[in-house]
């Protein structure tokens, strides 16, 4: 197959601008990438921020993000409670068929069921603990933020 010269200078054209339309669309996914991780560094800048141990976790329970203080609370690194991957390691068998419906209706009827509760949590060295949870939806996510606290019955001074 042959071309003549104006055919050749028009696939040149064509070639220039998606060249010039895919540089654009990698600038563009560069730019979004980078804007992902200063979200991710602002987001667990944040969490360390705050004073109380903190998980959050996405809709099929899987922690993404948790801060030092975790480890007042469950016994575990805050990289060993990321690795562990799914909040329900750390519940007691007792009460995980509750947390896992409260979990779900969370997301379709929020108003039905309590934002604070208490429930049993199994430390690293297998003991059970009473805690104290705070747990809310995420405003345009359908992630949850968890608040943990010992609770004031497992206090000695309370004992």
């Amino acid at each position: 197959m042959t071309y003549d010269k104006n055919q050749l200078e028009s696939f040149l054209q064509q070639i220039a601008f998606y060249k010039k339309q895919i540089t654009h669309l990698q600038n563009e996914l560069k730019t979004i990438k980078a804007s992902s991780t200063i979200h991710k560094n602002c987001y667990s800048n944040y969490l360390e921020s705050i004073g109380t141990a903190m998980l959050v976790c996405d809709v099929d329970r899987t922690i993404i993000g948790a801060n030092s203080k975790i480890g007042a609370v469950t016994g575990y690194s805050r990289e060993e409670v990321l690795e562990k991957n799914k909040w329900h390691y750390y519940v007691s068998q007792k009460v995980l068929n509750q947390l896992v419906t409260n979990h779900t209706q969370r997301r379709i009827n929020p108003h039905s069921i309590p934002n604070e509760y208490e429930f049993q949590l199994i430390d690293k060295q297998g003991n059970i603990r009473d805690i104290f949870i705070h747990v809310s939806i995420i405003p345009g996510t359908q992630k949850s933020l968890f608040t943990l606290t010992a609770s004031i019955a497992s206090c000695p001074f309370f004992a």
